[in-house]
């Protein structure tokens, strides 16, 4: 369809307005888009694939810049699709576009236009005209108008992004819950089969109940219902922590004594592998503000690893190390073990994480417990580092303010 009997090359010039509703179709060799004045018909409706968001963006950057030219995009009416190289300006009726499917066609093109309808043609061909001269000021238009396309896709990625992320967060959620549930259920009954081999070994040692096979097995039952209650307890610690529900019921404790208490009772599995316990702690109290019982779980956790992966006839060292005033408290566990390599140190704090680093006399590990320990010393606003060498051994920081 055209306005004039000029003979011009392929293409289509329309006028449309901010919305994209076409209000005149001034030249369509195709007959892609309908004619006369009907503005119920989008120009971005004919668009083809991946050309329709782009035709969007078109739009949007006529619509805030004044002007677009050399947008490729697909165009089609039911099964008939075309690549189109496409301009644009804004003018007073609206906005004014012009496509052609072959770009060294446009400048013809839009001549054949001017002779039809000088006003409507001539903004957007003094555009084009300057950047085929090389205007400076007309090519960072051009890269303004790719940065805009740039931060209009970037925009879109974090979109998705942020629905992903809480998507994400909405399943860690629902497996935090379901790993709770999971482990409540399962605790009682291992509970009961520790108990019931607790009973079976304390009667035998009355009467003599079993053979000594019998009796193995019976420890073998209480030693792995012990374990699995460990991991169960673990789980539920980790589920508490992600879920973001860890309470602290502080109170002041002396950091001195409870260090104390701790190395008591860690002895008796250090003495299994003739490990030394040492403490190097100072006379007086030191006392903080800590919730006593999460803190026991801290120093336990430090110091059965540091006896889990000592070699026999070692030291393992517990400290509180001197710092400035106004720096708070540093507690350290030190040992002579196997050290751990530095490229694995990261992996220490992921839950069920696995190094290459195994335990000297075959001692289990869940996976969890040093995870659980940076939950708790991070609640309590401090941080643990670590400090290792392979074939030297570790030493664990624990820092509170």
């Amino acid at each position: 369809m055209t306005t004039s009997d000029t003979i011009l090359p392929e293409g289509f010039a329309l006028l449309i307005n901010e919305d994209g509703a076409i209000t005149e179709v001034i030249h369509d060799t195709f007959d892609l888009f309908s004619g006369g004045s009907e503005v119920d018909i989008s120009f971005v409706n004919r668009l083809k694939g991946d050309s329709i968001e782009k035709g969007y963006r078109l739009l949007e950057n006529i619509n805030n810049h004044g002007v677009a030219y050399d947008w490729e995009l697909h165009i089609g009416k039911q099964d008939h699709t075309k690549l189109f190289n496409i301009s644009g300006v804004k003018i007073e009726k609206g906005i004014l576009l012009i496509g052609s499917p072959d770009p060294n066609d446009i400048e013809q093109f839009m001549n054949g236009l001017m002779k039809m309808n000088n006003e409507q043609i001539n903004k957007l061909r003094l555009f084009m005209k300057k950047d085929q001269e090389g205007d400076t000021k007309q090519n960072d238009w051009m890269l303004y108008n790719d940065m805009s396309e740039l931060n209009n896709e970037l925009a879109t990625t974090k979109r998705q992004l942020m629905k992903k992320t809480a998507e994400l967060e909405r399943l860690n959620e629902f497996k935090n819950q379901m790993m709770g549930m999971a482990a409540h259920d399962l605790r009682n009954p291992l509970m009961l089969i520790q108990n019931f081999s607790d009973f079976l070994m304390d009667d035998h040692k009355e009467e003599d109940l079993f053979t000594e096979n019998q009796y193995m097995m019976i420890k073998e039952i209480k030693g792995t219902s012990e374990y699995m209650v460990q991991i169960i307890e673990d789980m539920l610690d980790m589920s508490s922590y992600e879920s973001g529900s860890i309470n602290l019921e502080k109170e002041t404790i002396d950091l001195v004594q409870l260090i104390e208490e701790v190395v008591s009772l860690s002895r008796f599995s250090a003495n299994k592998k003739d490990i030394v316990i040492k403490t190097d702690l100072p006379d007086s109290s030191v006392n903080k503000e800590i919730d006593g019982h999460k803190f026991r779980q801290v120093l336990d956790n430090l110091l059965s690893n540091a006896v889990k992966y000592s070699n026999s006839d070692t030291e393992v060292e517990v400290g509180i190390k001197e710092t400035a005033e106004g720096e708070g408290v540093t507690i350290f566990v030190k040992d002579h073990g196997q050290g751990i390599p530095e490229d694995e140190i990261d992996k220490l704090f992921v839950p069920f994480s696995q190094i290459s680093v195994e335990a000297t006399a075959g001692e289990k590990s869940t996976g969890l417990g040093l995870a659980i320990v940076q939950n708790i010393v991070e609640a309590h606003g401090g941080k643990i580092e670590v400090d290792s060498e392979v074939g030297a051994g570790s030493t664990f920081f624990i820092k509170i303010p």
